[in-house]
């Protein structure tokens, strides 16, 4: 089922060609039919996002109130984590389209590496602490503080492996760890991702990067998801010229690992081992 799309486009383009169609035509013609469908999905996604962002916002209002009870403010983490998992669902959606289309571009800029880090743990807090579970993250002093790339794209890719780690994990732990190595060719990131949740079947290692594809059928009905994100983070990670890897055994837990090349910031202070925690 995962490859659909493109066996519904490889037997329209096996028709024309059949039926006489000039080559050049047929390429033509795909190409709008993809231009078409990524407009469409992108005008979509506009059209829900809207909307969406004003639930976020008035969520964010009555958390600033400060006149709500536990179970108020509960209520309202529970809205705003919901509607920031949609938003992230839509983004993963345009992308996959996107990408589709060959349409799909990294933006370079500065990134605060460590920012970007810290948010992306304490996005996760509430959630974790209300199943019991430790989220920490932990960065190696040889890691720079500054680097150029794409932020946004950087931020969803973790935001993708951390919220599947704390999705997957019921107890224990997750944690982000990020270590940096310098050599000839340049400064290299890894990233790594580790939970001590269900894990992955071996059988299914093979295909979690598929779109369309979880590792068990039960997760979708269990947690919901569309399927696109660790795909959508392997595109990403190559389009920045890395690699992400899986290693996992079941009831034992889960690592992810991505191995990214980055240019560094001159300039940037170096600082000391940086962990940032919250307990179970």
């Amino acid at each position: 089922m995962s490859d659909y799309p493109l066996l519904a486009m490889a037997l329209f383009a096996a028709g024309m060609v059949a039926a006489g169609v000039p080559l050049g035509l047929m390429i033509r013609r795909l190409r709008r039919h993809s231009d078409a469908m990524a407009q469409f999905l992108a005008s979509m996604s506009h059209d829900i996002r809207t909307p969406m962002n004003g639930v976020l916002g008035f969520a964010d209002l009555l958390r600033q109130q400060g006149r709500l009870t536990a179970a108020q403010r509960a209520s309202v983490d529970h809205i705003a984590e919901s509607g920031q998992a949609m938003v992230r669902l839509l983004n993963d959606i345009l992308d996959f389209s996107r990408a589709e289309a060959g349409r799909l571009e990294l933006e370079q800029g500065e990134v605060a590496l460590y920012d970007e880090l810290a948010y992306c743990t304490a996005m996760f807090q509430p959630r974790a602490a209300e199943k019991g579970i430790a989220i920490r993250c932990t960065i190696d002093p040889d890691v720079p503080p500054r680097i150029i790339g794409d932020s946004l794209r950087l931020r969803q890719v973790l935001l993708n492996l951390v919220g599947n780690a704390v999705k997957f994990t019921d107890s224990g732990s997750v944690a982000l760890k990020v270590q940096a190595a310098r050599g000839r060719f340049g400064t290299h990131l890894l990233i790594e991702v580790a939970d001590t949740g269900r894990g992955i079947a071996p059988e299914a290692l093979g295909r979690i990067f598929e779109r369309y594809q979880q590792a068990d059928s039960s997760v979708a009905r269990e947690h919901g998801g569309s399927g696109l994100g660790l795909a959508i983070c392997r595109q990403l990670i190559t389009l920045m010229d890395g690699r992400i890897e899986v290693v996992s055994e079941p009831g034992s837990g889960t690592t992810f690992a991505v191995h990214l090349p980055v240019r560094e910031i001159a300039g940037a202070a170096p600082v000391k081992k940086l962990r940032l925690a919250t307990a179970a």
